[in-house]
């Protein structure tokens, strides 16, 4: 999407964070944010949050544009099977693996990464990630930890980190008995993943009270860029997708800041159509 293109600049070695409440929508978009991604980078996705087979079948889902209900409850109809048949070459294309990364540390999560070659690697979420091995720590010195972690991963071995990130349990307004948008502050656990994080975005619903409401992505932090408001989105959570609303008046094109880096060197952080490999899908599996 250009209006994030546009602003925000990862490149090797980043570390952006995606933070948001509960059933937000974190994990759909950062999946959609992959699945394009894994179009010209090699992608891997970490999940402590849910089995490959379930991100799977919510990434086809999305590309399909395939009922999600249908797929889980095997209704698929023979109709759909040639549909998918049929889109095939663009279900093939996209480099992005899928990993079952419960007990995994940072470590784990370095090793298999350099192994598997990926230029960007995804963790759902930070706050899972599991301390190394027979320390004891408290859970702000755990997170801290693991922040600082994962940020010296991007940077020494050059690999795009995105982090996805829960938040602190959301206040009411005393007045308004509205939930307020989040904030930097916002970030569960440790004030360090704000500190090591190069990108800050933050997933919200307009009305909190709403599961089926709009979805406000807000840059709230951006190193080399601007940041802004926010971008309304809508939510299919039947489809997966997030497809974005238009402003009512048209946004003035962003002034990109003089760079010495070549853009090629960018990680679009969207880019639409593309899929999957056949091979990554499999656990362990070599992309």
């Amino acid at each position: 999407m250009p209006v994030l293109d546009e602003r925000i600049f990862a490149e090797p070695g980043d570390m952006v964070v995606l933070g948001g409440y509960p059933s937000d929508g974190k994990t759909a978009l950062a999946l959609q944010f992959a699945f394009g991604i894994g179009r010209n980078h090699r992608v891997g996705f970490f999940s402590y949050e849910s089995t490959r087979d379930k991100l799977f079948d919510r990434t086809v889902s999305r590309a399909a544009m395939l009922s999600y209900t249908k797929i889980k409850r095997n209704q698929l109809t023979e109709a759909d099977y040639r549909d998918l048949l049929e889109l095939r070459p663009q279900l093939t294309a996209p480099q992005l693996t899928l990993i079952d990364a419960a007990g995994m540390t940072v470590l784990d999560i370095q090793a298999y990464s350099q192994a598997h070659r990926y230029d960007v690697v995804f963790v759902d979420y930070l706050q899972k990630i599991a301390a190394p091995r027979g320390t004891r720590q408290s859970d702000f010195e755990r997170v801290s930890a693991i922040s600082s972690s994962l940020q010296q991963f991007g940077r020494i071995t050059g690999t795009t980190v995105v982090a996805l990130s829960q938040l602190s349990r959301p206040d009411r307004d005393a007045k308004t008995k509205k939930i307020r948008p989040p904030v930097l502050s916002d970030l569960r656990s440790s004030g360090q993943i704000e500190q090591d994080a190069d990108v800050v975005l933050f997933l919200h619903r307009e009305d909190y009270d709403d599961k089926q409401s709009n979805r406000i992505l807000k840059i709230a932090k951006n190193k080399e860029g601007e940041a802004m408001d926010y971008v309304r989105f809508r939510f299919d959570g039947d489809l997966q997708t997030f497809s974005r609303i238009a402003p009512e008046t048209p946004e003035p094109p962003a002034e990109k800041p003089k760079r010495e880096k070549q853009p090629p060197r960018q990680v679009s952080f969207w880019a639409d159509g593309g899929s999957f490999q056949d091979t990554p899908w499999g656990k362990g599996g070599a992309s």
